[in-house]
């Protein structure tokens, strides 16, 4: 591979699939840059990558962990780990241009010796090949299994929440800190309400075996920033329900029925959960 920033420019302009500006990029690489980067790539979904790793290191001091992150896209949350907490990572994304990118970035920052990126998903079978890591990551992807993966592994089990508590619970073997994520729509269908998510989710969590230490929030949909609650709080946390407005093409959010924010996407909508296995 060419290790040069004008092969990351390149890469980023050229190659980086649907979707494209998802995903930031880190300040290892951004510091860095010679030249305008946003000339040729601008992060303009709605990402919160920085409020999100912001929040998990809020949680976890992560120094020297070795961390495995399953759909690590361009891998903001490997590369900041390893770049400012010495973390061993190791990162899975099926996405091939994402995963030269990532691959690219880590021998820029100078951290390519702490992290390994594999051009491939992650399927249930797998996980029984990890090694005991301190922190695993999943952000926005085990909604889209019996869709995009794992069809038949869905099938046979009973359907995506049996899928769901056996995949928490094999991780949960592998791993003994959870930083989880997750959606409540794959290919149309709704898994689940939005607005029970919270409940919902902490019962797939808890049928698996997690202990929940945290739960983030946005509360505040001006400043974006999450809020942490215990699992003592549970009934204390507000209710979000979010759906697509055909007319604005905008996702519009809602709480006690009440309109507060119109984003590109549902994503601040979701929780985060930070995890600890029994036995630790």
């Amino acid at each position: 591979m060419d290790y040069t920033f004008e092969n990351l420019k390149k890469l980023l302009k050229e190659e980086c699939g649907r979707f494209s500006h998802y995903q930031e990029l880190p300040p290892c690489v951004e510091n860095k840059i010679e030249g305008r980067i946003s000339d040729v790539y601008t992060q303009s979904q709605l990402s919160l990558d920085e409020l999100r790793y912001d929040w998990l290191v809020q949680q976890v001091q992560p120094e020297g962990m070795s961390v495995v992150e399953i759909g690590s896209n361009l891998g903001y949350f490997v590369l900041r780990l390893s770049s400012e907490y010495d973390a061993m990572v190791e990162a899975y994304e099926p996405v091939s241009s994402y995963a030269k990118v990532t691959t690219l970035m880590a021998q820029l920052c100078g951290v390519n010796e702490r992290v390994l990126c594999h051009n491939r998903g992650v399927i249930k079978s797998d996980l029984v090949d990890f090694l005991d890591n301190d922190l695993i990551i999943t952000l926005n992807v085990l909604h889209h299994a019996g869709i995009e993966y794992d069809c038949k592994a869905v099938i046979e089990i009973g359907g995506w929440e049996n899928y769901i508590v056996d995949y928490l619970s094999i991780l949960k073997n592998n791993g003994k800190r959870l930083f989880l994520q997750m959606g409540n729509i794959s290919s149309g269908d709704r898994l689940f309400p939005m607005e029970e998510s919270v409940p919902y989710v902490y019962s797939l969590l808890k049928k698996s075996g997690w202990i929940v230490q945290s739960i983030g929030l946005i509360e505040d949909f001006k400043s974006m920033e999450y809020s942490t609650y215990g699992v003592d709080c549970l009934n204390d946390i507000p209710v979000t329900s979010c759906s697509r407005n055909a007319s604005t093409g905008m996702v519009d959010y809602f709480r006690n029925g009440v309109l507060c924010a119109s984003l590109y996407t549902g994503l601040a909508a979701r929780p985060l959960w930070y995890c600890v296995r029994k036995d630790e």
